[in-house]
């Protein structure tokens, strides 16, 4: 029988700081030894004898940097009840 138990919130790490990827992946281990006991005690009397796979996924984080802009759909601008603030650059002449 195939189980899957998934982490829907994402985590946020820094890869210079081991000590914090060592922390948040034990604390990772710890929910999926906990997920497979609350599965387990449901009833069926079952013993899980072994995990043959596990899939980590893992991708850049990047944020938005000073300046960028985004125009809102169509729709939403129609609606007159979002403000979407452009950041211009401003001179001024002496």
């Amino acid at each position: 029988m195939e189980h899957y138990l998934k982490r829907k919130d994402p985590v946020i790490i820094n890869r210079n700081n081991k000590a914090m990827i060592n922390d948040d992946f034990n604390r990772f281990i710890d929910q999926v030894k906990g997920g497979i006991e609350v599965w387990s005690q449901r009833g069926s009397g079952w013993a899980i004898g072994g995990v043959l796979a596990s899939l980590v996924n893992v991708a850049r984080y990047e944020t938005f940097r000073g300046g960028s802009y985004f125009p809102l759909p169509r729709k939403l601008q129609n609606k007159k009840a979002i403000i979407n603030i452009t950041s211009k650059t401003v001179t001024t002449s002496v």
